[in-house]
């Protein structure tokens, strides 16, 4: 029942750097919405399910986790893009795309975002989830990020490596 704006910087499907894992718990979270949101996402493809994923450090040490629920890799392009179909098809969301956040100021009748394209926005509710240079984080915390307590995930694709299944 409330009014939303998504803003995005680009227009879908685009690619972008990330560890392109799906975990099981975002995808509980999606069937808690409509069961019929996780089982389309794992219709995508290129989709990789994954039962455990290894972390490695910049010093080679690493470490494997095992996930508890069901969980995929699946390329951003491909996962995004299914993602904003699944709030076309079922929501009454306003999308922006190419649009990007300029500023964001809390004020006593909320707060009022500054966009690179069209109208200022006033509302009521900010949720950021715009990745490690998030536009929203350095607004409200404009203290820089703290190296010694952030990671970040990134990807590469290779094809016929030798004993990487191990």
């Amino acid at each position: 029942g409330l009014r939303v704006v998504l803003l995005d910087k680009a227009r879908f499907p685009r690619d972008k750097v990330c560890g392109d894992a799906i975990p099981g718990h975002a995808l509980k979270a999606l069937r808690q919405l409509d069961p019929a949101f996780a089982d389309d996402l794992w219709q995508l493809r290129p989709l990789d399910a994954v039962r455990q994923s290894r972390l490695v450090a910049p010093n080679g040490d690493s470490l494997w986790l095992r996930w508890q629920l069901p969980s995929f890799n699946s390329p951003r392009a491909t996962f995004d893009a299914a993602l904003l179909d699944l709030v076309r098809a079922h929501s009454t969301t306003e999308i922006l795309e190419n649009t990007g956040l300029k500023t964001l100021k809390i004020e006593a009748d909320g707060v009022r975002l500054t966009t690179t394209e069209g109208p200022e926005i006033t509302c009521q509710l900010v949720i950021g989830c715009d990745g490690a240079n998030s536009v929203v984080r350095r607004q409200l915390l404009p203290e820089p990020l703290d190296r010694a307590h952030h990671c970040a995930g990134v990807r590469a694709y290779y094809e016929n490596v030798a004993g990487a299944s191990s």
